[in-house]
């Protein structure tokens, strides 16, 4: 599981540019808490940039990531709907739907 993380963080990393350009810090905390697993951490710190920045696609995927990882699959599947049409993530919103698909057990 954590080796899909950075490959999706990764793919993301070069489409982030414009946010990014303002604030390394957030993007850079968000991937660090994703890849020690601590998604709860994950999740505030999207929603505080989301408050900061709006409704970036970047950060609405990130936090729908980290919902779907903690199992809150309405909340993860509300906001990756919401960005799936996105050029910036669409790629990236496809590969985890498909992952989660395959790797959910019910």
């Amino acid at each position: 599981m954590t080796l899909f993380l950075y490959e999706v963080s990764d793919f993301v990393l070069f489409k982030i540019l414009l946010m990014a350009a303002t604030d390394f810090k957030t993007l850079s905390e968000l991937i660090y808490f994703g890849r020690i697993q601590h998604y709860g951490h994950m999740k505030f710190i999207a929603n505080n940039a989301i408050e900061k920045y709006g409704r970036d696609p970047i950060l609405v995927f990130f936090r729908a990531f980290a919902h779907l990882l903690e199992f809150n699959l309405q909340e993860a599947i509300q906001d990756l709907e919401s960005v799936k049409n996105d050029e910036s993530v669409n790629a990236a919103t496809c590969v985890v739907f498909l992952w989660k698909c395959n790797n959910f057990e019910i």
